[in-house]
């Protein structure tokens, strides 16, 4: 079922959504979202969308570029029609600990702080009051810390302060799961409302144990603790129901989905060739002209390791070692989850989004080559590759391009010159 209404007298370039608290309108050309309550009477609301120049008959304004497609809106300006899954994505935590140690966890939802400073601490030797702190990790003001602001829970040695050392979280040791903060208790699903349904994206590539724990619990059977963390949020990623392929192209929500039924029946080999088959889809659906080949010399200067302080790109040169099957497998999910989950609409266009995810995809497993190297392994093995997954995720990619200033689409052509893709 979809969200989207089809409404007569809207002006081009602007199509609408039902929400659970009214009508969400987005104006593609000049990247905004305009929310319309459901107690707002009909000839009020009319004489609304008039103001705004969203009916018929108003200019068509010059598009205005966004950096990216995803708007964070509160709950209620959501589509609300469901959960939509992937195939047989499957999660379970295998209590490694290294996400508790590598990611800052926050900002914190109220309810989060609410129900951590609920629980009986008696004993336990802890000091609720020392639990939060802001995003530089000083101790959170008494101000912030009453208005529920922009809140951190704080690190002891390198880790969150509630990570025993047999790898599982007090918290959910002693109160149970959720008692938890919202966004622990996701990971690493991200969920984002879209006119059919919420997507039930995974970052399982930033998991330490992507290739373990994603043969874990069906995210299918997890549907009812994702609706309570969804119900949670105070705000939610919102995908339009109009959707920018290119510069010029502009595609409803129901055609970019079919488009990406088309993708996901072939077969994914690799998550490289994969994801420059998404661009290359997304490029003819577009009408685009074939993007002329970078400079051969860039995809090399992408690999060098940092050699200024500006350069933040953690991807050093690495020999062509073998890659196990296993590892291309791994590479294929997540590749695929990827696109699954949208994550190309954080870009201002579908055609640069796509891009960019083959480009790290590529910087991965060139570091995960270089890790097994360092290792002395014979072949790069999904543990490899996971690792470099979880760097190229925190890559600033997009930075580098822009400062570099060649086109990701350029760079993404000589990437499939070079790999004969």
């Amino acid at each position: 079922m979809s969200a989207v209404l089809d409404l007569p007298g809207l002006r081009a370039g602007v199509a609408a959504v039902r929400t659970s608290g009214g009508v969400l309108f987005h104006d593609a050309q000049r990247g905004q979202v305009f929310f319309v309550g459901g107690e707002r009477s009909s000839k009020g609301a009319f004489a609304w969308l008039e103001r705004n120049g969203l009916l018929a008959g108003a200019p068509v304004p010059k598009r205005r570029r966004r950096d990216s497609q995803i708007y964070l809106l509160r709950r209620d300006q959501a589509p609300d029609v469901g959960f939509t899954l992937w195939g047989d994505v499957r999660f379970s935590c295998v209590s490694c600990g290294e996400s508790c140690r590598g990611m800052a966890i926050g900002p914190l939802l109220a309810a989060d702080v609410d129900r951590l400073l609920e629980q009986d601490w008696s004993g336990t030797g802890r000091d609720p009051a020392a639990f939060f702190v802001d995003r530089d990790g000083n101790a959170a003001s008494p101000e912030d810390l009453e208005a529920r602001r922009d809140l951190f829970l704080h690190r002891a040695d390198d880790a969150c302060q509630f990570l025993r050392p047999d790898n599982r979280c007090e918290v959910h040791v002693r109160f149970g799961a959720e008692a938890k903060p919202n966004l622990c208790r996701a990971f690493p699903v991200q969920l984002r409302a879209s006119p059919s349904g919420v997507i039930v994206g995974m970052r399982l590539g930033e998991c330490s144990s992507a290739e373990v724990a994603g043969r874990g619990t069906p995210i299918a059977e997890q549907v009812g603790d994702l609706q309570v963390v969804y119900d949670e949020m105070e705000e939610v990623p919102v995908l339009p129901p109009q959707i920018w392929l290119s510069e010029e192209c502009l595609l409803t929500w129901a055609d970019y989905e079919a488009l990406e039924r088309r993708l996901f029946e072939r077969p994914a080999a690799d998550g490289v060739s994969f994801l420059l088959a998404a661009l290359a889809a997304v490029e003819e659906r577009a009408g685009l002209a074939p993007a002329g080949p970078a400079d051969p010399s860039l995809l090399d200067a992408l690999e060098e390791p940092p050699a200024r302080e500006r350069s933040p790109l953690p991807l050093a040169r690495a020999p062509d070692l073998p890659i196990a099957a296993a590892a291309l497998a791994l590479e294929a999910r997540l590749g695929q989850l990827a696109v699954f989950g949208k994550d190309a609409f954080q870009h201002s266009d579908a055609a640069s989004g796509m891009a960019q995810l083959a480009i790290k995809a590529w910087l991965a497993r060139r570091r995960a080559q270089g890790l097994a190297a360092a290792a002395g392994a014979e072949a790069t093995t999904p543990a490899h590759l996971n690792q470099a997954w979880k760097e190229a995720a925190q890559a600033p990619l997009r930075r580098e391009l822009a400062v570099r200033r060649v086109s990701p689409r350029a760079i993404a052509e000589r990437l499939r010159l070079r790999t004969r893709i």
